[in-house]
């Protein structure tokens, strides 16, 4: 089941950004053509309330971030993992001025039998692409195994972090 996806802005940071929060799914209801961005702000995208990213969903998306001026600062923050797939396997998925500064790394309780998510900023990891494997469950205490292939999973990684 989707639900549109909704987006609102806040202005509580830094007056030189305008900051879009992102709620819901990328999906075949997705119109995003509404939205206006200032071109002479920083814009900082939180897009950690996404929940599901179809094809048509990705054409929109892609369409949208594309039409932004060329020149405009985009900082992508709180990624999921839906989102961190999309950015490595479609070209185009973010423009080549884009950086991500946060997003969300799965781990797997083999006791607990479920997957949660850690936050993490780039600069954790490093130029070396290295995350722990391991991490203790917040749930029963025990050690999570990390749920993503590592080598795949950080490649946007040299592409979208700041230089």
């Amino acid at each position: 089941m989707s639900s549109q996806v909704k987006v609102w802005e806040t202005k509580d940071r830094d007056p030189k950004s305008v900051v879009l929060h992102f709620q819901g799914s990328l999906d075949g209801s997705l119109d995003m053509s509404a939205i206006r961005v200032d071109p002479t702000k920083k814009l900082v995208l939180d897009v950690a309330g996404i929940n599901l990213i179809d094809s048509v969903g990705t054409r929109g998306w892609v369409k949208w971030i594309m039409g932004l001026p060329s020149e405009l600062e985009i900082t992508l923050e709180n990624c999921p993992g839906a989102f961190i797939e999309q950015v490595n396997m479609i070209q185009g998925f973010l423009p080549k001025q884009a950086t991500i500064e946060s997003f969300f790394v799965p781990y797997y309780c083999e006791t607990c039998k479920i997957v949660s998510t850690k936050l993490m900023s780039v600069g954790e990891i490093g130029k070396q692409k290295k995350v722990s494997e391991y991490v203790p469950c917040e749930t029963c205490g025990d050690v999570t195994e990390i749920d993503v292939t590592p080598e795949t999973y950080f490649k946007f990684v040299s592409k979208y972090t700041k230089k």
